[in-house]
């Protein structure tokens, strides 16, 4: 999982500072690639909490913690769908 975090990062990086890309691919495009990374790095973050269970939670800290992750989720998604609408052009 780290490993793949770490990708996600260098291709943000990539996508941010990269001339030789950014000079291939038009700016909804390149917009539309930060989004759907940007997306990937939320879900990567929910599912690396998810495989680390913590210790001993009260039944209202797991409550919070779960909810906290699906607002995690909720965001992702919404970002994963303007990469989507930035492809087709409704943005």
């Amino acid at each position: 999982m780290a490993i793949a975090r770490q990708l996600i990062e260098v291709m943000l990086d990539r996508c941010k500072s990269d001339d030789a890309f950014e000079s291939n691919v038009t700016a909804q495009d390149r917009s539309a690639v930060q989004k759907s990374l940007e997306s990937s790095r939320m879900l990567m973050g929910v599912a690396h909490q998810l495989m680390v269970q913590p210790e001993s939670l009260t039944a209202r800290d797991g409550a919070e913690r779960l909810k906290a992750l699906l607002e995690e989720i909720k965001m992702a998604a919404r970002m994963a769908y303007q990469a989507g609408l930035l492809l087709t052009g409704r943005d």
